[in-house]
């Protein structure tokens, strides 16, 4: 169950993937996971979850396999608590911070 962690936030068809922790697991470290996924069954993507009509059949059946498929393999790491031993690279971090003076 994944409830607890993705949620989705706007208005179409701009709509934001927004990804929550949990008490064991850092938003940094479930979004690496999640966003490497993706990237490896062909899907690039950012924090905006984006449909065009530049995107065929293909591309929608693509999309919707990965995240069945990430989604699925997420969980299960998530529930046997080995989301760390699962990460094989460096976590995604912010490109824009906000500086304090």
């Amino acid at each position: 169950d994944l409830q607890d962690v993705f949620e989705l936030k706007g208005i179409d068809p701009w709509v934001l993937v927004t990804i929550s922790g949990r008490a064991e697991f850092t938003s940094a470290e479930i979004k690496t996971f999640f966003l490497k996924g993706m990237m490896n069954l062909g899907v690039l993507m950012t924090a905006s979850h984006n449909i065009s009509y530049a995107h065929d059949d293909g591309a929608v059946a693509l999309v919707s396999m990965a995240y069945e498929r990430v989604l699925a393999e997420l969980a299960d790491v998530l529930r046997a608590g080995g989301l760390r031993r699962a990460l094989d690279c460096k976590l995604v971090e912010p490109v824009f911070q906000v500086r304090h003076q």
